[in-house]
C-alpha cells in the first residue's frame, strides 16, 4: 500500500463487493482496529431498509480491506499523533464517500507486544482453576 488513496480504495472495494447485484442508496463498512487485526461489519441501505452482514467478502478482498485499515491507522498516527481505534466508511452510488474516525480506545482493552505460548496459557489457566477449587 503506497498512499491513503490506495487504502480508501481497498476499503471501498470491500463495500462494492458487499453491494454487488443489489440496488442501494448507501453502504457502510464499520471497522474496529486493533494492534494486528480488524473487524469489519457491512451495512447497505436498500429502499430505506438497512441490511447488515448478510454476506461477507471473500478472504482476499477482506484481507485487502484489513491491511488498508491497519495502514490507515499507522499513517494517521504518523500524520496527526493520534491513533484511530475504529472507522466508518460510507460509500454512495455516485462514488462520493464519508469517513468517520473513532479515536476512543475501547474500555478495558489492553494492547501488548508480548506474546505467550499455548503452554504458558494452559499453565496460567491451570493455576486459576486450582485457586477456584
Amino acid at each position: 500500500m503506497d498512499s491513503l488513496e490506495d487504502a480508501y480504495s481497498q476499503i471501498a472495494n470491500g463495500i462494492l463487493w458487499f453491494v454487488q447485484g443489489e440496488e442501494w442508496s448507501c453502504a457502510k463498512a464499520s471497522a474496529s482496529i486493533w494492534q494486528r487485526s480488524t473487524q469489519v461489519s457491512y451495512t447497505r441501505t436498500v429502499k430505506g431498509e438497512q441490511i447488515t452482514d448478510d454476506r461477507y467478502p471473500p478472504l482476499d478482498v477482506a484481507l485487502d480491506s484489513s491491511d488498508a485499515l491497519l495502514f490507515l491507522r499507522d499513517q494517521l498516527l504518523k500524520m496527526t499523533g493520534q491513533r484511530i481505534w475504529g472507522m466508518g466508511f460510507t460509500l454512495f452510488p455516485n462514488g462520493s464517500f464519508d469517513i468517520e474516525y473513532d479515536y476512543s480506545k475501547p474500555l478495558g482493552y489492553e494492547e501488548s507486544n508480548e506474546e505467550i505460548s499455548g503452554e504458558e496459557a494452559n499453565l496460567s489457566l491451570q493455576k486459576l482453576a486450582s485457586k477456584m477449587r
